[in-house]
């Protein structure tokens, strides 16, 4: 009778263990791993919400730098972490899903290891040009370059960039040189000085040089225009139709983590993207705050590695060993 009502006993302990531990979720601080470099966009990003996250479950939220491999050695160190919570990433899924199509090697699979839990916004893309290019448009600039195509360039120093750079490219019918800059300082200066015609630039980064009116913003590159830059049309709004190389900010857990506290996590976030302060402190690093459910990312996920496959393919970037 005894042996019975042990069993019975640990039984009932067993199955209520990771329901306790779901309920007094989080019970102790929470790993944020940013896979960049400290004061990067996605950085600060991650910082803000984490600070608010810390406010709302009476634990800390460490943010940490991951940087390497464009950010797939962070992503990955959250992808072989416990599946319990306490272990998060703040990624792009532009990134996560190309790199799929870049790499012979990856350190984990985007499409099994890692779940989405919460966007927070977006961060645009926006071609400028200097102020000496006789264009306001990019049907200008289009019509420019297909009749000296020689005499321009497009310069771009990153990987989403260049992407989107060879995508106009292919869209708009134009074969213009495409230039890749290490130094975003030194690509300015090339730009203010009419040594490079046109470049695609995150718009954190060039909105001062847009504003002191360094630089003319051309088109943004998403489905919808900045708020940073309202009165900027986009790539679609100018005659591309497609054309959306935006950066989504997502909060990524580790596959396996628990419904409900994906869910929780999920509700909390969302809700901190709401307020107004908040919205505030990401639109002065250039990002749009908005939601989406996981569901929603989790099915745009499935078509991502194909669409960026087709767009890798088309600028025939080598794969990386």
């Amino acid at each position: 009778m005894v042996r019975i009502f042990l069993c019975s006993l640990f039984a009932a302990l067993a199955l209520a263990g990771p329901s306790g531990a779901q309920q007094d979720y989080p019970n102790r601080p929470i790993r944020l791993v940013a896979p960049f470099a400290a004061g990067a966009t996605l950085d600060i990003t991650a910082r803000i919400v984490g600070e608010q996250l810390a406010e709302v479950f009476g634990k800390q939220v460490i943010v940490e730098n991951k940087p390497g491999a464009s950010g797939l050695l962070g992503s990955g160190v959250v992808a072989k972490a416990p599946p319990d919570g306490y272990t998060l990433l703040l990624f792009t899924p532009s990134s996560m899903f190309s790199s799929i199509s870049l790499y012979t090697q990856m350190p984990f699979d985007p499409t099994k290891d890692l779940v989405p839990v919460a966007k927070i916004g977006n961060t645009d893309f926006v071609l400028i040009s200097g102020n000496d290019l006789p264009v306001k448009t990019l049907q200008e600039f289009v019509a420019l370059a297909k009749a000296s195509p020689s005499k321009y360039t497009l310069g771009y120093k990153s990987l989403t960039a260049q992407l989107t750079v060879e995508w106009l490219k292919q869209a708009a019918g134009i074969d213009v040189r495409s230039i890749p800059y290490r130094d975003g300082a030194a690509a300015f200066v090339d730009l203010a000085s009419g040594q490079l015609s046109a470049m695609v630039e995150p718009v954190p980064s060039s909105i001062g040089q847009i504003k002191a009116g360094r630089v003319k913003a051309i088109a943004v590159s998403a489905s919808q225009r900045s708020a940073a830059l309202p009165d900027v049309p986009t790539v679609i709004e100018s005659g591309y139709a497609g054309i959306d190389t935006s950066v989504e900010a997502v909060v990524y857990a580790p596959a396996g983590t628990p419904a409900p506290i994906i869910a929780r996590l999920h509700q909390e976030i969302s809700r901190i993207v709401q307020i107004e302060a908040v919205r505030a402190k990401l639109a002065q690093v250039g990002m749009d705050a908005m939601t989406k459910t996981p569901q929603a990312l989790t099915e745009e996920g499935k078509d991502a590695p194909a669409k960026w496959g087709r767009i890798i393919k088309l600028a025939n970037i080598p794969k990386v060993n």
